[in-house]
């Protein structure tokens, strides 16, 4: 935990977040639900990452408050990010597509992005061409949305704001 630590707090000041340019307290920070990484309980927002983020907050020597960050949807926070200058979006799935997009932070954590099916419905995927035969819910602007559309994937996939919906669409 210690090393993850250091090498976000040294990203952060390597974006040039330091006593002479602008502050921590500057940053608006925005997360989506997403347990058990980033969520709301209570109406506070908790999960790894957020206390990753609390954790190095205060080993910068700028302890935030878990009432700084806003959780928002993923495609809200995701264009948010892209439009903002002091926006950052955490956590997020680091890419090729979207390497020049931002200022990266980390790697805090690894994930895998998946396609799911009822077991009952047989569905077989062997090869990514397989996925162009099944009406596909994703997501809007997350990873898993991008990654179907580079495997040559639109027509097929239909997307949401809210990842309850997606589940219940399909």
């Amino acid at each position: 935990m210690r090393t993850i630590l250091s090498l976000v707090v040294a990203g952060l000041f390597f974006l040039g977040i330091n006593s002479q340019a602008a502050t921590l307290y500057d940053i608006e920070f925005i997360t989506e639900a997403y347990p058990p990484y980033n969520f709301e309980e209570n109406g506070m927002v908790k999960g790894i990452t957020v206390e990753i983020l609390l954790e190095v907050s205060k080993e910068a020597g700028q302890p935030l408050k878990r009432s700084q960050i806003k959780l928002r949807p993923w495609a809200r926070g995701y264009r948010q990010a892209l439009s903002g200058p002091m926006v950052m979006l955490f956590s997020m799935s680091r890419t090729q597509e979207r390497e020049d997009k931002f200022q990266w932070v980390g790697p805090i954590l690894k994930n895998k992005v998946a396609v799911l099916a009822k077991k009952s419905s047989g569905i077989k995927i062997i090869k990514s061409d397989d996925l162009k035969k099944y009406s596909i819910g994703a997501v809007l602007d997350d990873v898993g949305e991008q990654m179907l559309k580079s495997l040559g994937n639109s027509s097929n996939v239909h997307t949401s704001a809210n990842p309850a919906a997606v589940a219940k669409k399909n």
